[in-house]
């Protein structure tokens, strides 16, 4: 018996030794995630549009003389005070205001720019109220009564506008402030 079990522990031990032992785990590999592509989100337009109107209010009224500015012969000062406001968040340019005039009824509607204005407004919209501005304008004296004026604001076309929101059509003003 001694023997018998002095067989089972050498077959024991070259068991042991043989092949028991645990496994070896490797490491998984972590999942990799692909990013997604980078793009710059659009911005949900409101109304689902990209088209502003602008509200533009004027009043007008004419002087020999304005802040050290004297008309020239044949010709008066027009002070153009606006107040102009849009329904979304525009671009705004004291450059894009303009009077379209016509001396009498059988001469072309002339467009006259300002000589000089107090405007420093760059953008209107909801959130700015409403823009407000002085522009000095020198317009012919009518020749008769039948002369007519119209302040404008006149956008470049859309493509030149800075924003998502473009004014599309030049706006006729109306009187009276807002």
């Amino acid at each position: 018996m001694k023997r018998y079990f002095a067989i089972m522990i050498l077959i024991m031990a070259a068991i042991m030794m043989t092949g028991c032992a645990s496994p070896e785990v490797s490491p998984t590999p972590a999942p990799t995630i692909t990013p997604a592509p980078t793009s710059v989100p659009s911005p949900t337009l409101i109304g689902g549009s990209d088209e502003a109107h602008v509200a533009f209010y004027y009043n007008l009224r004419s002087t020999p003389y304005y802040a050290g500015l004297e008309a020239q012969p044949g010709k008066k000062l027009y002070l153009l005070d606006v107040s102009i406001s849009s329904d979304k968040p525009v671009q705004a340019s004291a450059e894009w205001f303009r009077i379209d005039y016509r001396r009498n009824a059988t001469d072309d509607i002339v467009p006259y720019y300002p000589i000089t204005y107090e405007f420093d407004a760059t953008e209107m919209g909801p959130d700015t109220g409403v823009v407000t501005g002085r522009f000095i304008f020198e317009l012919p004296d009518p020749t008769s009564s039948e002369f007519t004026m119209q302040p404008v604001y006149d956008p470049p076309e859309p493509e030149n506008q800075v924003g998502p929101y473009k004014v599309y059509d030049e706006v006729y003003g109306v009187k009276g402030l807002m």
